[in-house]
């Protein structure tokens, strides 16, 4: 099953797009903030995000820079070994 995190801070808006991909199979994983996400991010694997840009605790753009470099490490670290 595809695993989808949620970064949005408006909780109604959240859940109504789990509760539509939740509906089409997929398992969801919803977070409020920039922490929640990142935290989330760290305990799951994730294959899809859906991120707002605007949290209450930082930038959903630093975050998506913040993933793209842990991917790029992550791939190096594969290489070496």
């Amino acid at each position: 099953m595809r695993n989808i995190l949620i970064i949005e801070d408006d909780k109604i808006l959240n859940k109504g797009v789990a509760f539509a991909l939740k509906k089409e199979g997929y398992n969801v994983i919803s977070a409020y903030t920039k922490q929640e996400g990142k935290t989330a991010i760290d305990n799951n694997e994730i294959d899809f995000l859906l991120l707002d840009i605007t949290l209450p605790d930082g930038s959903g753009l630093d975050l998506c820079k913040e993933i793209k470099t842990k991917i790029k490490e992550k791939k190096k670290c594969n290489k070496k070994t």
